[in-house]
């Protein structure tokens, strides 16, 4: 018996290891193709229109919590005498496998905003009709995009370009694979990178794909651009705290401080803490994917998480934070609490406190680390608050000082530069 045991194992040990080894060759094949196909795109891409016609930029937009990094872009192309800019909405899939598009809709301000998409109808617009020269993406996940809309169907009729959505911290290897997926940066001519370490993975991976027509430009981090807008806006109310707890889970921890998110260890205190203390504020702000991530993880059911926003939303002291732009949230708050995530450099630069409530070495920066207080148990959360609210803030000049160095002087630069450099890439195109 133990022997039969022993060769099921072994058996199946050794099935495991075949199937990596062909799922492995497949995708390596499949990279290869992509490569060679991106290529041959590339080169036909030099016999594309010339002269004095207008250079044709479109920006694919679907989420509105992340239209802030190309807000500036979109305006500058907008704003250029030479460039047709055409900002185009995707539906999203839902859970069904139908595509819709969300109810909020933050878009429709931009004149040259269009929907691809006729729910009525079920008919697309083809993106090949706006002749575009340039497409930049919202988000760089081919899985989330409709066919004829992925880096792989445009990358045959326009040069892919890519700013992040957010400000990419994360050193961890595992993490930035996760970020930069090979279907779709293997079809990216221009990456626009925030800072030095996405950068340099972003140049490893053009490396492997062969560097041919592939750059990394280091302008910035657009959204830097509209922080100054909200720096000068001072909020009166000075008990007012912004939690933002981070959407990926830790499943056998959900209570631990080792866990992705502190939602599971602070949604109870949260509520208690805002009835017991009427003066203070608390503004709730998940991830816009925590909700569906818990629920698809079966930590909470649809019933709990309904629950728990009608509990926040009967209450008069806390509120949960819908605002496509989370900026506004920003402005209105004078504390920060939260787990790892791309925003912490942004209310950083704002100048003002933040309890960090994740692991303090994923924060790449050492004057990040050195500026926020660290709080993985509910009890120091509240024991920094309260020293917080009474004028105990021993990080606030060294953190004002490094944020002002930080802070982008004038609106829109970012932005501007991004264009110009297109505007630049595509004059030395055409006269060649």
């Amino acid at each position: 018996m133990e022997g039969k045991l022993k060769q099921k194992y072994i058996d199946k040990f050794g099935r495991n290891i075949i199937y990596k080894s062909i799922a492995g060759v497949y995708h390596f094949l499949l990279l290869r193709c992509s490569i060679w196909k991106y290529k041959w795109y590339s080169n036909s891409l030099r016999n594309q229109k010339k002269g004095t016609e207008k250079i044709s930029i479109v920006f694919l937009a679907s989420m509105p919590e992340f239209w802030n990094s190309l807000k500036t872009v979109y305006q500058a192309a907008m704003d250029h005498s030479n460039i047709e800019a055409h900002l185009l909405l995707l539906p999203l899939k839902t859970e069904y496998g139908l595509w819709k598009y969300k109810e909020d809709n933050i878009y429709n301000i931009y004149p040259t905003y269009k929907k691809v998409f006729d729910e009525s109808t079920k008919v697309w617009t083809e993106i090949e009709k706006f002749s575009p020269d340039y497409v930049f993406f919202e988000r760089p996940y081919n899985n989330f995009l409709p066919k004829g809309y992925k880096s792989s169907d445009v990358v045959k009729y326009a040069k892919v370009c890519y700013v992040p959505y957010g400000y990419i911290l994360t050193k961890s290897p595992n993490l930035l694979k996760s970020v930069f997926e090979n279907s779709f940066f293997v079809n990216v001519s221009f990456f626009f990178a925030s800072w030095d370490v996405a950068g340099k993975y972003c140049e490893r991976l053009f490396h492997q794909y062969g560097n041919k027509n592939r750059k990394v430009i280091y302008l910035g981090f657009p959204r830097f651009d509209l922080l100054p807008e909200y720096i000068e806006k001072e909020n009166t109310n000075n008990c007012t705290i912004l939690w933002t707890p981070r959407w990926t889970v830790t499943k056998d921890n959900i209570n631990d401080k080792s866990s992705d998110t502190s939602f599971f260890r602070f949604k109870d205190n949260v509520i208690e803490r805002c009835i017991n203390n009427k003066k203070e504020k608390w503004i709730v702000r998940p991830h816009p994917l925590a909700f569906q991530n818990y629920i698809s993880d079966n930590i909470m059911s649809k019933e709990e998480v309904e629950l728990y926003k009608k509990t926040l939303n009967k209450m008069e002291n806390i509120s949960l934070d819908n605002n496509k732009d989370y900026l506004i949230g920003f402005q209105e708050s004078d504390i920060l609490v939260t787990d790892f995530s791309s925003l912490i450099i942004e209310y950083f630069m704002m100048g003002k406190p933040i309890i960090y409530c994740g692991n303090l070495e994923a924060l790449p920066f050492k004057e990040l680390r050195d500026n926020v207080y660290l709080a993985n148990q509910w009890k120091d959360v509240i024991d920094v608050l309260e020293k917080l609210k009474r004028g105990i803030d021993p990080l606030k000049s060294r953190r004002l000082l490094v944020s002002k160095k930080l802070r982008v002087v004038e609106n829109g630069t970012i932005g501007k530069a991004i264009i110009q450099y297109i505007v630049n890439e595509k004059t030395t195109m055409d006269d060649r």
